[in-house]
């Protein structure tokens, strides 16, 4: 982890944006100590099925359960962190009880179904978008329906379509990225490419957008 967040550093320091893939979910703690080194108060976007706010799991703080709780000790404003698509059965009632306690914003899969992408991303950005400082959009492939995404560890019955996601990541990206992460990828249990190739969609579509080169 320390290795990865000087390396990540680095490319900060030079004026890009990093993009982090994985694997294990636990990849987007070194990426956002490394953000917050360069960034004084950029928000953070999860899209994903769980709420990843355990403060550790088995004595493990480290955990891919645990990155959001990482990144508000790494100093983001848990009222400027928005959780995206959150669903299913997997999360515990401490993860829920954390994102309360801090003020932070979970925006659950049916608010998208009842009130529409485009009102669930202005929400987002209202709460964590600012041009001016940034923000860190991190994505977990498992908040896709596992028959777009089966390749990882815990494929979602009733999740996200790959549209809804590429247009989240779109509308969210176009406010202005410090960092981007696409995590929980898992080739070896895919028995095609699919999974691999949405986890590249979306680098490529939030970082055009990002740059602004998807228009409106």
């Amino acid at each position: 982890f320390e290795r990865a967040q000087n390396d990540i550093s680095q490319i900060l320091a030079a004026g890009a944006v990093p993009v982090v893939l994985g694997g294990d979910h636990s990849v987007t703690i070194p990426a956002v100590r490394a953000v917050k080194e360069h960034h004084s108060a950029p928000g953070l976007v999860l899209i994903d099925t769980h709420l990843d706010t355990a403060i550790e799991v088995g004595g493990e703080s480290l955990s891919n359960c645990c990155p959001i709780a990482r990144a508000i000790d790494a100093g983001f404003d848990p009222k400027k962190t928005v959780l995206v698509a959150i669903s299913g059965w997997m999360n515990p009632r401490s993860e829920l009880a954390y994102c309360q306690e801090n003020g932070i914003t979970v925006i659950w899969l049916e608010d998208i179904w009842e009130r529409g992408v485009d009102a669930v991303i202005a929400q987002t950005l209202e709460i964590a978008g600012s041009e001016e400082n940034g923000l860190y959009l991190t994505v977990d492939v498992d908040a896709l329906d596992g028959g777009f995404a089966p390749g990882t560890s815990a494929p979602t019955p009733g999740g996200l379509t790959m549209r809804e996601l590429l247009l989240l990541v779109r509308g969210i990206a176009r406010s202005g990225l410090v960092g981007l992460d696409v995590v929980e990828t898992a080739p070896s249990l895919d028995a095609t490419s699919m999974t691999a190739a949405i986890a590249g969609r979306v680098v490529l579509d939030g970082l055009a957008a990002h740059a602004g080169a998807l228009g409106d």
